[in-house]
Order: C-alpha cells, then structure tokens, then sequence
C-alpha cells in the first residue's frame, strides 16, 4: 500500500513539473505570436473590415412602393405608385468619400497597431530575457559571498577582526537572499506580462527567453511618414468631404413619382409622373447650422492632426537622440569596463589571500563583474525602451 501511495505522489510530482514546464521560445517565436494571438490588434483588424464594409456603395433611400383602391358610385378602381427620393449629387459623392476615407484610416490604423505590437513584443521579451539574466547575476553574486565566508571563517580562528568580516558578510548575504527572492517575483511577473500580452493562460505559460544582441538603431529616412500620421490625415480628409456634404445642404434633394390607375367603365387608364424638389432654404436656419457645425469639427480636426504632427516629430527626436546615447553607454560597457573588470577578476583568481585587507579586495574584484553587468542591464533596459518607441513609427 505504501508503494502504490508512493508512486501516486511521483506521479503528482511528474504532472506538476510539466504543467508548469518553462518554455523556452525565440525573438521570432514571440513576435510571430503575439501578431497571431494579440487581442488589440485582432480587434483593430475587425474594425478594420467593419469600416471597409461600410464604405462598399453609394447611401440612397430605398424606393416606396403603394397601392391605391378607389371606391366611387360608378364602381371602383385599382392602381399603384412608385417613388424615389434622391440627394443632390453632391451630397452622394461627398457621404461615399468620407466612408472611403474612413475606412482608409481604420487600415492605417491597422498598420500602425501591427507595428506597434511587434515593437512592444521585442521589448516585452527583452524584459522577460532581463529578468531572467538578473537573476543569474544575482545568484553568481551570491556564490561570490559564499566562497568569500568560507576563505574568511578559515583565518578567522586566530583573528577577532575577521570574525567582525565574517559576520558583515553574512549580513550582506541575508540582504542579498531578499533581492534574489524579488528577482524571482519579477521573473513570474514578466511571464505573467508575456502571457497577457500572447493571449495564453497566465497561470501556466512560462516561456523563457533567449539572449539576443542590443537592437539597431533605425535610420530616421526609413521611418518616413508613420501609419499613426497617415491615419489622422484620412481621418481629416473624411472630416472635410463631411464638411462638403454639410454645405450641400442648401441644395435641393429630389423626389420622382410614377402613378398609375387602371381604366374602369367610366374612366380611362390614367398614368401620372411627378417630379418634385425640396426648398431647403425655406428654413435657412437648419442647413446653416448643419454647415457651420461641420466646419468647426473640421477644423478641430485639423488643429489635431498638427498636434500629433508635432508630437511624433518631437517623440522621434528625443528616442533617436536618447537611443545615440545610451547606444555610447552600452558600447562603453562592452568595449571597455567589462573585460578590464573580467581581466581583474582572472588575475584575482590566481591570488591566495592571506589577511583581512585581501580578502576584501578579492570580494570586491569579483564582485564588480556581476555588478558591472547589472549596471549594463539597466541601460540596456533603457535603450531597448527607446527603440522600442522609434520602431512604432515605422
């Protein structure tokens, strides 16, 4: 009986640990996801073909149809109307061109969400990669105290104020013990972001990242005019052929009527067409509302559009100068400070410390290549942010 309680509870185990398997998944893995699987942008897909259904043909009501039955001392007589109201033409063309320009907005729209979502996926898995990489730094540090204990409890039998070291590095080790429990909480917090972000059930995806390179900085010729820019500039041109067919309100709309009876015994076969024309002038006060109201929507339209003119020229400005500098950081990371701390850390290793004034020293070398890293973590951070907000713009 215990056996089979012993394999029930392995078995647990197994089911567990594969239930919650990390995953590991590549840069192109996660962006082709997240395009795929990214409720934002299935969304804007949708309203995408809402509006291109809504701009397909030209708005006219549809044609009346009525019958007429006379009853009069002679007998009675049968017949049927036919009517059709029609806009003014310029009123057809301008309602068609706004919905086309709509819809053109919504699939500029579209675009931009697209470029978007796979800025923000390369990013979001950066951070999923960063945070995993955090907490392998934190654990070499970790290790490095560890080792540096154990040299310095050894020569600390004969020596008080070593023991004094011993028990600071002890400390220092606690605390430490504290930020390798937060790094593990941001790891869950970042599977939990990727997760939302792809889709997938946050309480059992946990992809794991893969270290990629620093990303290039985007040449400013390639980003041109971006689908955010375009998108408010058909939003306006739809705003101004609104503001047409407004003004086409002081023009009549027109109403064709065909009319016919069928012959009785004292009566011909009558047929009758009409054709009348709305005065719309006759209330001057109505279409001159309905005119200057979609002037000022158009104009408000135009102040936005220069507003978000300006604002992306400024927000590509700033991350492109941001993206330069931090760029100079990180090769300064690369280049110089790293190898010279790793070339620190080699020489360290071949040294046997005797007294407390070494040991020190040789925590402290080791030290600064993990802590180095962290450092280049954070700027890095910074600059993948800046490319990420250059590359929604593209």
């Amino acid at each position: 009986m215990k056996q089979v309680v012993f394999i029930i509870q392995i078995l647990i185990l197994l089911a567990a640990d594969s239930l919650f398997a990390q995953e590991r998944i590549s840069l192109e893995q996660f962006i082709l996801e997240a395009r795929s699987q990214n409720l934002t942008l299935k969304a804007s897909a949708s309203s995408t073909r809402a509006e291109q259904e809504n701009a397909y043909g030209i708005r006219i009501s549809p044609p009346q149809v009525g019958l007429i039955r006379m009853q009069m001392d002679s007998g009675s007589r049968s017949g049927f109307t036919v009517s059709q109201s029609i806009p003014f033409p310029t009123k057809i063309s301008s309602d068609h061109a706004a919905r086309k320009a709509m819809a053109s907005a919504r699939e500029e729209e579209l675009q931009a969400r697209e470029m978007e979502v796979t800025a923000v996926a390369k990013y979001i898995y950066f951070q999923l990669w960063e945070a995993g990489e955090r907490l392998r730094l934190l654990n070499e540090k970790s290790k490095i105290i560890e080792n540096h204990i154990k040299l310095a409890r050894a020569a600390s039998r004969s020596d008080s104020f070593l023991k004094i070291h011993v028990i600071k590095a002890e400390n220092d080790l606690d605390l430490l013990k504290n930020n390798l429990i937060e790094a593990e909480q941001n790891v869950r917090e970042k599977q939990i972001a990727a997760a939302e972000f792809l889709n997938q059930p946050p309480s059992t995806y946990r992809p794991m990242a893969t270290e990629f390179p620093p990303s290039n900085i985007p040449d400013l010729k390639s980003i041109g005019e971006p689908h955010q820019l375009e998108e408010k500039r058909f939003e306006l041109a739809s705003m101004k052929s609104r503001e047409s067919e407004a003004k086409s309100q002081w023009l009549p709309d027109f109403n064709i009527q065909y009319k016919e009876m069928e012959k009785s015994e004292v009566s011909p076969r009558y047929t009758e067409v009409m054709v009348g024309a709305s005065i719309p002038f006759a209330f001057f006060w109505q279409p001159k509302a309905e005119s200057s109201k979609a002037t000022a929507r158009r104009q408000a339209e135009q102040y936005l559009f220069e507003k978000e003119k300006l604002r992306i020229e400024a927000e590509k400005s700033t991350y492109m100068e941001r993206a330069i500098s931090l760029k100079k950081q990180l090769d300064q990371f690369t280049d110089e400070l790293l190898p010279r701390a790793e070339k620190r850390k080699k020489i360290v290793n071949n040294l046997a410390p005797r007294d407390m004034e070494t040991l020190q020293d040789q925590r402290e070398t080791l030290e600064a290549f993990p802590e180095l890293k962290l450092k280049a973590l954070e700027v890095r951070e910074q600059y993948e942010k800046a490319i990420m907000e250059l590359e929604k713009f593209r």
